[in-house]
């Protein structure tokens, strides 16, 4: 799971990231001051997490005969 979020400042659309523990909560954006309240992270970033992460470990490292 994605410990963290990035979305944009609707002030001055600078790129800002934030723990998902704060999901809901205020704060101002450094550059421009701009209120803005962290959303919710997409659907399209769940997605990515699980078709990345396909289930499938190696128990043992392949060896290949020379």
């Amino acid at each position: 799971m994605l410990s963290h979020i990035s979305f944009a400042c609707p002030g001055c659309r600078r790129t800002l990231k934030a723990s998902v523990q704060f999901v809901g909560r205020s704060c101002r954006c450094p550059r421009c001051g701009h209120l803005v309240v962290v959303p919710p992270r997409a659907p399209s970033e769940e997605a990515a997490v699980l078709v990345m992460d396909d289930g499938f470990r190696r128990s043992k490292p392949t060896t290949f005969p020379n």
